[in-house]
């Protein structure tokens, strides 16, 4: 990417390309190899505005938060949206077969109706005690 852009002040020694290398996994942590590589494409079609022919660690780190801000935070809650959206489809197969669907939705709707008998008052006539 260095080589590409061509820009006039970069990371030019192998000391600036290791400490870069250090400070993205001491920044982001989370960020798979995969990540960066997408993130890197972005810096080279310029999502990431005009670098101003420079391109050395600080706006490396600047350009992945903001990856990591936006476009991952959006495929991460996209993804949890869809994991939720699958597990209530899978709540439903899975009941649907033993035809507990109904049942199972009239248990969410209705609720605890306390009797009047206590287990006292039920043992009192199940054993005759209350005559």
């Amino acid at each position: 990417m260095i080589k590409e852009l061509n820009y006039k002040v970069t990371i030019q020694s192998d000391e600036e390309l290791m400490f870069c290398c250090r400070s993205i996994i001491e920044e982001h942590p989370t960020l798979k190899l995969e990540e960066i590589r997408v993130c890197f494409n972005m810096i080279r079609k310029g999502k990431y505005g005009k670098m101003f022919e420079r391109l050395k660690t600080p706006e490396i780190l600047t350009c992945l938060q903001t990856y990591q801000g936006e476009t991952r935070a959006e495929i991460l809650e996209q993804r949890a949206k869809n994991k939720k959206h699958e597990a209530t489809e899978k709540t439903d197969e899975v009941l649907q077969p033993l035809g507990l669907v109904e049942l199972y939705d009239k248990l969410q709707v209705k609720e605890h109706v306390p009797t009047k008998e206590g287990i006292g008052t039920r043992l009192k006539k199940k054993n005759g005690w209350d005559k």
